[in-house]
């Protein structure tokens, strides 16, 4: 289990800590050059503990425009950036992958994947009009850049992990699963399959992708989707719809959806 004592009253630029920490998901990615700086304090003393390590750990992080908050490290993570720590306790790290979730009512942004920044990385930004939400500006900036990988053609879905920029894969609905409601029922979420001649996929759609796409699929059904977020499968994910699954893929708002 992660260590949950987070407090949850972090306001800066009129963001809540979830819109902080949704902040830093937004520009996480393979290709991320933005970094945030996290405290190792907690990573050293963990070194010095004894076996066995939590499978992830809970640190401090910081940006210059005086926003703090919390993420969770993976254990692979933090073996992989553990090396040569600086003396100041002061890391600057881009997140590669992660995911962002809710446990026992806390908002936690739990870290897959991230390197050290070098020098051609620049800080996550922040947000460019403090008055509007991040969903706001997410929308904005997907309307200044395409991102909907049009003309770009469907990769094999066994590809999908070692692919790069926007999600594009074609394939056929199976086993779309009921709406269901989850915190504390106040939101929505239903999953389906897609499979090609290569593999099968698992497929989420959450709140308002969910409300938007969920009566456009039909089982049996062949259809191309075009944006999304691969998200990593952990071991023993007792939810996971395709066995042995490794990856995920994440429908947003803006995923275009055609039928083949």
């Amino acid at each position: 289990m992660l260590p949950l004592e987070v407090e949850e009253k972090i306001f800066v630029h009129n963001m809540d800590y979830k819109s902080l920490l949704g902040h830093v998901y937004d520009h996480a990615s393979e290709e991320s050059t933005s970094f945030i700086t996290i405290n190792t304090s907690t990573l050293r003393l963990q070194a010095e503990a004894p076996l066995p390590h939590p499978p992830a750990t809970l640190v401090p992080f910081s940006v210059s425009w005086e926003a703090t908050a919390s993420i969770a490290l993976r254990r692979h993570v933090i073996d992989a950036i553990k090396e040569d720590l600086p003396q100041n306790d002061e890391l600057r790290i881009v997140i590669q992958r992660c995911d962002l979730t809710s446990l026992d009512d806390v908002h936690v942004l739990v870290v897959h994947a991230a390197r050290k920044a070098n020098g051609g990385d620049k800080e996550i930004p922040v947000p460019a009009t403090p008055d509007r939400s991040v969903e706001a500006e997410r929308n904005d900036e997907e309307r200044r850049v395409d991102t909907s990988g049009s003309g770009k053609p469907p990769v094999p879905i066994s590809d999908l992990p070692m692919s790069c920029g926007t999600l594009v894969f074609k394939g056929k609905v199976s086993r779309k699963g009921e709406i269901k409601m989850y915190s504390s029922g106040t939101k929505e979420v239903f999953s389906f399959v897609v499979s090609d001649a290569s593999g099968e996929i698992e497929v989420v759609a959450f709140s308002g992708a969910c409300r938007k796409f969920f009566a456009c699929l039909e089982n049996g059904k062949e259809y191309v989707f075009r944006a999304g977020k691969l998200v990593r499968v952990e071991d023993g994910d007792r939810f996971s719809m395709v066995e042995g699954q490794t990856h995920k893929v994440i429908l947003k708002e803006t995923t275009k959806i055609e039928e083949a």
